[in-house]
């Protein structure tokens, strides 16, 4: 399991909102691997999709955000979002031509990298960005 901290808060309670309901998705498929529904095709269908349109979700409000100041890392932050999305694209892709696409390594990788270095590294930087020079 991971769990939401203060740390990772950017001091924007919709952001961090969004990131909490990303930490909630992440323990869902972590929770699922525990309790062995993994090897359920519906399952990984269904928590993939779900993380999939939750984080083009999220994303689009972190990028409409950049738009609201000349934020200068917005290329690298908005390839970054693109590179996960594909990411969990290819997984569902694998599912569904029945290639394995989960395993712990992986969903510790997601987890880490994904939510927690993400926010910590890119989230907390743009947060401060736009807070200190709104048009």
């Amino acid at each position: 399991m991971i769990e939401w901290s203060p740390r990772f808060s950017v001091s924007d309670t919709v952001i961090d909102t969004q990131h909490q309901q990303l930490f909630s998705i992440m323990n869902e498929i972590i929770d699922g691997m525990k309790s062995g529904k993994c090897d359920d095709k519906n399952f990984i269908s269904s928590v993939l999709n779900k993380l999939l349109d939750y984080t083009e979700y999220h994303f689009r409000e972190e990028e409409m955000r950049f738009n609201s100041t000349a934020y200068p890392q917005k290329a690298e932050h908005i390839r970054a979002h693109k590179e996960f999305t594909e990411q969990v694209r290819q997984k569902i892709a694998n599912k569904d031509k029945g290639i394995p696409c989960l395993n712990a390594t992986e969903i510790a990788n997601i987890a880490y990298n994904w939510l927690c270095k993400h926010i910590l590294n890119f989230d907390k930087t743009y947060i401060d960005y736009i807070s200190r020079n709104r048009k």
